[in-house]
């Protein structure tokens, strides 16, 4: 990892509310919710999810899966989240061997492709595809570089990279 204090979930967590990931996140949960799905339990597969604080816009009667390839991550999400969701250890672009096919309604990938290379990101998609239920659908909030952004926003992005 480039910057290895991130792999502390403590930091990861104040890095994200620092920078707007959390807010992000919050906004596609919310987005989501807008859909107006019919089915009332869903079953979401959050594939790089971190410290599992989607959670708090998730509704309970969701079944929640969150994977993540840092274990520091695993852990706080387990001891903090458990009750509300299963948190496991491993990698994204092996997803169709960790989770049963066609069993998720939805898919999500909340700021994770940007940091993977081309094969491991179609890997991860791919797979995402076989565990998709057939009326499911996968949900990706990366960031972009837009005109009229902020320096700042610009020179924050460019460390996320």
């Amino acid at each position: 990892m480039k910057w290895a204090f991130l792999n502390n979930g403590t930091c990861y967590r104040f890095i994200q509310n620092l920078i707007g990931g959390t807010r992000a996140r919050q906004l596609a949960i919310k987005q989501i919710m807008n859909l107006d799905l019919s089915l009332d339990q869903l079953s979401i597969l959050d594939i790089g999810c971190g410290v599992g604080d989607v959670l708090k816009w998730i509704p309970r009667k969701w079944k929640y899966t969150g994977i993540d390839v840092t274990e520091s991550y695993i852990k706080l999400a387990s001891a903090e989240w458990g009750h509300r969701g299963r948190f496991i250890q491993g990698d994204a672009s092996q997803i169709d061997t960790i989770i049963p096919p066609s069993s998720q309604d939805i898919i999500l990938f909340l700021g994770v492709l940007h940091h993977l290379d081309f094969n491991t990101a179609t890997r991860c998609l791919m797979g995402a595809k076989k565990c998709l239920k057939k009326t499911g659908f996968v949900f990706a909030l990366e960031p972009a570089y837009w005109r009229g952004q902020t320096k700042i926003s610009q020179f924050t992005m460019s460390l996320d990279r």
